[in-house]
């Protein structure tokens, strides 16, 4: 679908054209302009402060040199030069209009940053839902490229170059622009329409609420991939929750169905195309519903297994119990080591297993122990080996509440609301006074 290409167009040019993560307040002003003046002085920016920038900007004045002399390019008094393609026969546009236009963008080097017209891509609108930054086409970011469409008629393409203090300046943004960058546009302005063409502006309106949507259907198909690979399973394995599990299957096939449908369908019919979206939006909220309740069922299948557990280790001879709930026993005394206080930092050598016996992590496996300050680990970590003295070694039954309860990574090997058991011996204890040499 067309429309679905577009949405990654429409998100890759609002990252280019609406705000890349700079401040308003360095955002340079679009100039006010005669379109037909010519000049052939250009601003200074302010002079580099580092190697790069100074490189940079040596590469666009030369480049900008460069271009000014081809046949056909004319320059503003902004700096801003364009390159008259293909003459327009239209309106040229206000602030009060609205546009399509399309663009395709690259740096001095050749580099591409985006092109609209990829894989069939449709026009960028603007003002539209798809780019709520921006009120009117005065407002995109690069103000080259404003400037550019304020000289412009529909129909007409030019070649436009963006010197870098009418785009990112001598800043640059970081992580996507260097200082001192050049950009280079062709841009295509397709239509202008009024402020009283209120049937077309509808029309486009809806066009534009379709793109979201479909973008929206795409977000969710993954999300539903992703859940899919990540979901919780307890430990007695999903056939202890088999009437959820089915369920969510089920829920997921009929959203995959309509997510190939939605992809089969002719963008041009847009009551399909509409309908089609409603199957999405209808299936992905009966695949919540459904994960929902699976993870319900997770949940109450290991908190019933834990509980089990837990009864099952208090009843084992030489286990004893805390306040909080926390089991523990001792495997081997140390004799009179000293005992961590909860701003300690302890080395310790541990083995954590789920109640099933699976180990999911050990110091022991890794071959060295491990360092921490006792306060920044599970709560039953922090009071069972608070009961230590250097050179025991304890075993803790921990329920839930006192590990990670249902705070548990996707996908990960411990489930939420389940029971662990850890092995621990105590070999070390570095008091805050002791650290750093303090």
């Amino acid at each position: 679908m067309t429309k679905k290409l577009f949405f990654g167009a429409a998100i890759a040019a609002s990252a280019l054209l609406v705000g890349c993560g700079r401040d308003d307040a360095d955002k340079p002003t679009t100039p006010e302009v005669d379109p037909v003046e010519e000049t052939g002085e250009v601003a200074i920016p302010d002079a580099p402060e580092s190697p790069l920038a100074e490189v940079n900007k040596k590469k666009s004045d030369a480049f900008l040199a460069a271009e000014r002399e081809k046949d056909g390019m004319r320059e503003l008094d902004s700096g801003l030069l364009i390159e008259t393609l293909e003459e327009g026969n239209g309106e040229t546009p206000t602030p009060e209009d609205l546009i399509r236009f399309h663009f395709a963008g690259s740096l001095i080097d050749g580099t591409k940053l985006q092109d609209t017209r990829t894989n069939g891509g449709e026009p960028v609108v603007v003002p539209s839902p798809a780019v709520p930054q921006l009120d009117n086409w005065t407002q995109i970011d690069i103000p080259g490229v404003s400037e550019a469409l304020a000289t412009m008629s529909e129909g007409e393409s030019v070649r436009i170059v963006v010197p870098p203090e009418l785009a990112y300046g001598a800043e640059g943004v970081p992580g996507r622009f260097e200082p001192f960058t050049t950009l280079v546009f062709t841009v295509d302005l397709v239509e202008v329409v009024g402020p009283d063409e209120t049937d077309r502006r509808a029309e486009i309106e809806a066009d534009q609420q379709d793109l979201l949507a479909v973008g929206q259907a795409t977000q969710q198909a993954q999300r539903v991939a992703e859940h899919q690979q990540v979901k919780w399973v307890p430990m007695a394995g999903e056939e202890a929750v088999s009437e959820a599990s089915t369920a969510l299957s089920s829920a997921a096939e009929t959203f995959e169905n309509a997510i190939t449908a939605l992809g089969e369908t002719d963008e041009s019919d847009k009551p399909a195309l509409r309908a089609a979206l409603e199957e999405v939006e209808t299936a992905f909220n009966a695949y919540a519903e459904a994960a929902a309740t699976y993870d319900e069922a997770v949940i109450a299948a290991n908190e019933e297994a834990s509980a089990e557990y837990l009864a099952e280790m208090k009843a084992q001879d030489g286990v004893q119990e805390t306040e909080s709930g926390l089991l523990y026993e001792v495997v081997e005394d140390g004799g009179d080591g000293a005992t961590p206080d909860p701003t300690d930092t302890v080395t310790v050598h541990y083995r954590g297993t789920l109640p099933d016996g699976t180990e999911f992590d050990s110091s022991y496996s890794r071959g060295e122990p491990t360092s921490f300050p006792l306060n920044a680990v599970i709560p039953g970590w922090t009071e069972g080996v608070g009961l230590m003295n250097v050179g025991d070694k304890y075993k803790f039954y921990i329920p839930a509440d006192l590990a990670y309860g249902q705070n548990v990574r996707p996908g990960g090997p411990i489930g939420p609301d389940l029971a662990l058991a850890f092995e621990v011996e105590l070999l070390d204890i570095e008091s805050p006074g002791d650290q750093g040499g303090q």
